[in-house]
């Protein structure tokens, strides 16, 4: 018959703050202690339990820590792959933290936050049952999340910085919209609003120069750059005009600006490959599915993670 040791752990980013509970319905612990969120401590934690489950002659390890983003990684990783608690049998659950405050507000109304406590409730929450399923750790799925999330972070980025950028761009060249450049932030639209002053440089280049232009930054993409150089024009003829510091003072935050998004654009692109390059590695059918991008999948499968975690399709 096994006899099993509950160890609730509440995870911070300096320590992690351990009670230990045995079978039954008793509200005393068998041990509490206190070590760092680090190598060493989690090493000085796998030395406690393993002299706690001689001493009271028990078989089975069930570890339970709240799911707290980057400082909980580490401490999961470890208690379920990394360290050995041989003989005994263990497992680990990683709660999302709503579902310890509910367990908590059930059984106690009035208890209090400390980390002493969210540890004895999540050891509790390990003893009464109902758990999900055990947690289990892929390098693969973790390094593809990591790129993800990466990636998903320097497209946000991109977006704020072009929006800033829209409104620099409306008091330098009001009439910029109604140009030749369906995406502001393409190579070309970038190196014409880097290269002219104002709109009157624009306006006053010969057309045959702004056509040479037009062609070499945009690698002779389009098909009639002419008419591209004569709408450039004539959305700057309509624009308005600014004055002299003024216009100093826009054309620096947009050399800021466009700096930092054509930075980001380079991040972005080696992220995709990166993604790409990793998605290949991983067996899935998502690809094939109309609509799904190689992004998009990767995306999906790397917050999905485990598919067996999740005990049907409503709860995917």
């Amino acid at each position: 018959m096994p006899h099993i040791l509950f160890v609730g752990i509440d995870v911070s980013s300096k320590n992690n703050v351990v009670c230990c509970l045995p079978e039954g319905d008793t509200a005393k612990s068998l041990s509490r202690f206190t070590v760092p969120n680090d190598e060493p401590g989690v090493l000085a934690l796998q030395e406690r339990i393993l002299a706690l489950m001689q001493k009271h002659s028990l078989t089975h390890i069930r570890f339970g820590l709240e799911a707290t983003g980057c400082y909980s990684s580490h401490l999961a990783r470890y208690l379920e792959s990394v360290l050995s608690f041989a003989p005994y049998e263990h497992s680990v659950y990683v709660f999302n933290p709503s579902l310890i405050k509910v367990f908590k507000k059930t059984h106690y109304l009035d208890a209090p936050k400390n980390d002493r406590v969210d540890a004895w409730f999540i050891a509790a929450k390990l003893r009464s049952g109902h758990l999900p399923r055990a947690f289990t750790w892929s390098e693969s799925i973790a390094a593809l999340q990591r790129l993800c999330r990466t990636r998903f972070h320097v497209t946000q980025c991109l977006t704020r910085e072009t929006n800033f950028l829209l409104t620099n761009l409306f008091l330098k060249f009001s009439s910029y919209a109604a140009g030749p450049f369906g995406k502001k932030t393409s190579a070309t639209s970038l190196a014409v609003l880097q290269h002219f002053a104002s709109v009157e440089d624009i306006i006053d280049m010969s057309v045959e120069d702004l056509v040479a232009f037009v062609v070499k930054c945009s690698k002779n993409r389009f098909e009639n750059p002419q008419e591209v150089a004569q709408t450039l024009q004539k959305a700057a003829r309509s624009s308005y005009r600014l004055p002299k510091a003024m216009s100093d003072a826009v054309n620096l935050a947009m050399a800021s600006n466009i700096r930092i998004i054509r930075s980001l654009q380079e991040q972005a692109k080696s992220l995709q490959k990166a993604i790409e390059e990793h998605l290949a590695t991983i067996p899935q059918t998502l690809t094939s599915v109309p609509g799904i991008s190689t992004i998009f999948a990767a995306g999906l499968i790397s917050e999905i993670g485990d598919i067996q975690r999740f005990p049907n399709q409503m709860a995917l």
